[in-house]
């Protein structure tokens, strides 16, 4: 079969229109006009294959990673980098259009990053002594030797390690790897048991004027370089600006919270993890945060105090609607929202507009290069 690729979706793929229904296949890129085979059906949709591709991309790049076929990290190797954005653009907007309903009457900026080299924390599957990560669509391991996402110092690393006779022997396991480009902290997650890999159990992060200390089991934002951009970009918000109550909703292990803390007169911190509770009230007492109380709180099943201004950054499945009617019977002055999910953003923003909530910004910020997924951050106000 023969078709046009119309747009790509979420995950990346390639959406063609075809007599049989829509077909999505992976590794092309809009406007290509291409060669392709049905290869099964999931949940109603046809899947393709791609055979040949008759008519390239003027943005298509042969990918930099020798793993890429295989490896399920990386989907936007085969896309130069500018394009990436745009892509990434077409995403968002046709998310907020077909689950918002809404059509956005600004510019959406879009904060770029380096392309390479810039996990902070990554995750590597070990089976029977390999370490690498899931090939593509399955659970099976892809040796790597060198993943390009992560700094030359974690490559290094697991190097090291796979010389180990004690990682030799394993026969399932992960490696949760940490580090500041400088530094590495990591642990061996075996049978429900972590121990360090490390001498070094938690790293230092420097961003802005602040300081962060995290072990690998802590959340942290992805991408090394957009640390100091994410502050920025929040600060930009908030400055000229003071609340006498802010709440941040899913606050980890501080990191919007020590900044948040300086245009409120008091504020209430919400997390839910231990393990980032504890790593909070130390970044807090490190950066002298003392108008923050921190409470160990399942927003969705409990109250959620009033607030002039609320801060939140979710998980993929986003705020919800049960969480948002919480919200706005508290009448903020303005809600702040990092999202990581396209989708369940634009679903939040259709139930925040319907309660007369509009976003004043939204900002694309690129932490996931080489890959269909952004970070996304918005401010709404009535």
């Amino acid at each position: 079969m023969i078709g046009r690729v119309k747009s790509i979706g979420k995950g990346g793929v390639g959406i063609i229109p075809s007599e049989k229904g829509i077909v999505l296949v992976e590794g092309v890129i809009d406007g290509e006009l291409i060669e392709y085979e049905i290869s099964g059906k999931r949940k109603s949709v046809l899947w393709g294959k791609p055979v040949k591709i008759i008519e390239k991309s003027v943005f298509r790049v042969k990918p930099d990673c020798p793993f890429y076929d295989s490896c399920g990290g990386c989907n936007f190797r085969h896309i130069k980098y500018e394009r990436q954005s745009e892509v990434k653009k077409g995403i968002f907007l046709n998310n907020l259009k077909k689950i918002g309903k809404y059509i956005p009457d600004f510019k959406i900026k879009t904060i770029s990053s380096p392309e390479n080299r810039y996990r902070t924390r990554t995750i590597f599957k070990i089976e029977n002594g390999e370490i690498g990560f899931y090939k593509r669509g399955t659970n099976d391991i892809v040796e790597i030797n060198d993943c390009l996402l992560v700094p030359e110092i974690v490559t290094e690393f697991i190097k090291q390690l796979k010389n180990s006779k004690k990682i030799k022997d394993i026969k399932k396991g992960e490696i949760i790897v940490l580090t500041d480009g400088d530094n590495v902290s990591a642990l061996l997650r075996e049978r429900g048991k972590t121990n360090f890999l490390t001498k070094q159990k938690e790293v230092l992060f420097k961003s802005s004027d602040f300081q962060f200390i995290f072990n690998p089991l802590n959340f942290i934002q992805s991408n090394l370089y957009m640390l100091d951009k994410m502050i920025s970009v929040l600060e930009e918000e908030l400055e000229n600006h003071k609340y006498d109550i802010g709440i941040d909703l899913f606050s980890g292990v501080g990191f919007f919270t020590v900044l948040l803390s300086r245009y409120i007169k008091k504020g209430l911190s919400y997390e839910i993890s231990e393990e980032n509770i504890k790593a909070q009230k130390d970044n807090l007492e490190l950066n002298s945060v003392n108008n923050i109380k921190v409470i160990k709180k399942d927003i969705i099943k409990t109250g959620i105090s009033a607030a002039d201004i609320y801060l939140a950054d979710p998980p993929r499945g986003g705020l919800t609607n049960r969480i948002i009617k919480k919200l706005i019977k508290n009448n903020p002055k303005k809600i702040i929202i990092f999202s990581c999910d396209s989708a369940t953003f634009s679903r939040d923003l259709y139930y925040l507009s319907e309660y007369g909530y509009k976003p004043i910004k939204l900002k694309i910020i690129d932490n996931f290069p080489q890959t269909d997924h952004f970070e996304i951050f918005s401010v709404f106000e009535k």
